[in-house]
C-alpha cells in the first residue's frame, strides 16, 4: 500500500493524472463457488513444499492459498513520462512484501479458455479504438492527461469505455481447478533488492508455481516475464 501511495504521490508532482475507468471484469469462478477446506489445506500442504524450508508462510483464506516471504524485499518503480506515456526510468521504493496468491476456481477447459481469451482480443481492440478516437495515451492502466480537451475526452472515453466487458482468466490449473494467480504489488513495481539473492530467492518460488501447475498459455506466460524484466 505504501508503494502505491508512492507512486501516486511521485506520479502527482510530474504531471497531473486521471486514472481511466476500468472496463467491467467478469471474475474467473461464480460468487457462490467455494473449494472444500480439506482440499485446499492439500494444496497449500504441497505448494509449502516449493518454497525455502524458513522465512516463508503458506496459508488459506477463502479460496486462495497465500505464500508470503516473512521478511520485506526491496522494490523498484516505472518512472512514467506521463504525457507522452512512456517509460523514462526505474526509481527505488520502499522495502514490502513479496506474496503471491492463488485463487482456486471451478474447472475449465482449454477450448472454454481460448473463447474467453479471443472475447478479451475483441474487446481491447475496441478499447484501443477509443483511445484512438479521443486522442488518448495508456499505459499500465492509466490515461493520463493534461489540457481540458483532455480531460473532457477522458471523461467522454471513460462513457464508452464503462460498457466492455473483459474475462478474468486464470492462469494455473489442475485436474479439478482453475487458478488465478495474483502478484500483490502493483503493475509498475518490479523486485529490486539490493542482495540479488533476495530476488533470485523469490523468482525461484515463483517460477517452481508456474511448473508446478498446468499453464493455459506457457507461451504467453513466457513472453510476459520476459517484458517484467
Amino acid at each position: 500500500m505504501k508503494s502505491r501511495l508512492f507512486i501516486a504521490a511521485f506520479l502527482a508532482l510530474a504531471l497531473p493524472i486521471s486514472v481511466q475507468a476500468q472496463p467491467t471484469y467478469k471474475p474467473a469462478a461464480p460468487a457462490d463457488f467455494k473449494v472444500p477446506a480439506a482440499d485446499l489445506e492439500k494444496w497449500a500442504t504441497r505448494i509449502k513444499k516449493l518454497c525455502p524450508s524458513e522465512g516463508w508462510t503458506v496459508s488459506v483464506e477463502n479460496n486462495d492459498v497465500l505464500i508470503v516471504r516473512g521478511k520485506p524485499v526491496g522494490f523498484s518503480t516505472q518512472r512514467v513520462n506521463a504525457h507522452w506515456g512512456t517509460i523514462r526510468s526505474r526509481v527505488p521504493l520502499p522495502e514490502g512484501i513479496y506474496q503471491i496468491r492463488l485463487r482456486f476456481g471451478p474447472p475449465m477447459s482449454l477450448d472454454k479458455y481460448e473463447e474467453l481469451k479471443a472475447t478479451n482480443r475483441v474487446a481491447e481492440i475496441a478499447k484501443d479504438d477509443l483511445l484512438r478516437k479521443y486522442k488518448l495515451d495508456e499505459i499500465y492502466g492509466h490515461v493520463f492527461v493534461l489540457t481540458d480537451e483532455e480531460k473532457a475526452n477522458l471523461m467522454a472515453y471513460n462513457e464508452e469505455a464503462k460498457k466492455l466487458t473483459f474475462h478474468r482468466l486464470p492462469l494455473l490449473y489442475t485436474p479439478d481447478y482453475s487458478i488465478t494467480k495474483y502478484n500483490l504489488w502493483s503493475l509498475l513495481e518490479y523486485l529490486n533488492s539490493r542482495d540479488k539473492n533476495i530476488d533470485t530467492e523469490c523468482k525461484a518460488v515463483e517460477a517452481s508455481i508456474a511448473k508446478f501447475f498446468g499453464n493455459f498459455d506457457p507461451i504467453g506466460y513466457a513472453e510476459k516475464k520476459m517484458e517484467k524484466n
